[in-house]
């Protein structure tokens, strides 16, 4: 995870976008949460 949201973070200030970090969070959430239903429909 580190890996994945250090991509999103700048190396300089000034390269900082924050639309695109809170984008990369957004789907990098989103992917748990659909991995967490999927898990939850197996055990049932």
């Amino acid at each position: 995870m580190l890996s994945y949201m250090g991509e999103a973070l700048p190396r300089t200030e000034s390269d900082f976008r924050p639309e695109v970090y809170l984008s990369k969070l957004c789907d990098f959430l989103a992917s748990l949460r659909l991995q967490n239903e999927s898990d939850v429909e197996v055990e049932n």
